[in-house]
């Protein structure tokens, strides 16, 4: 069950995370008035990850309670605890900060209204997008590594 759990769990993060990684490209792409092609692209990247880091989130959960680095001894694991912190905080910038901006800014960008695209993604781009990826390239390091604190 465990090797399973571990190839589902990776293959959640690899196609959550993967297609994220074309947005800042989408981004210049987006043109003024913004295209709301690329604007229903980088929605549809963001309900797909979306999807993922709920799988993502469940089977990480499951290796935890058969996985055979970590058994009896989750305590003492600080870099899970560090990642599932950094991956929380990523899931709720995501869910609750990225995902309904988005959103929104799809639905003004259907109607024509370029400004509120630009208010709407402005901070999506600029400061919470490039957050979201430092923290999972964290993540990553540190479930890649398993450093010993």
């Amino acid at each position: 069950m465990y090797k399973f759990l571990l190839f589902i769990h990776v293959f959640a993060a690899i196609a959550m995370l993967g297609p994220t990684y074309l947005l800042p490209a989408l981004m210049r792409m987006r043109g003024d008035p913004p295209s709301v092609t690329v604007l229903r692209v980088e929605y549809l990247i963001g309900r797909y990850a979306t999807a993922f880091t709920v799988v993502a989130l469940a089977t990480g959960a499951g290796l935890m309670s058969t996985s055979p680095l970590v058994n009896d001894r989750v305590s003492e694991a600080v870099w899970l605890h560090i990642a599932i912190t950094l991956f929380l905080i990523v899931a709720g910038l995501g869910t609750g900060f990225a995902g309904p901006r988005m959103k929104k800014a799809l639905k003004a960008g259907e109607a024509g209204d370029a400004a509120e695209v630009r208010r709407l993604l402005d901070p999506l781009d600029k400061v919470v997008g490039p957050i979201m990826g430092l923290l999972t390239a964290v993540i990553l390091y540190l479930m890649l590594m398993k450093p010993e604190f």
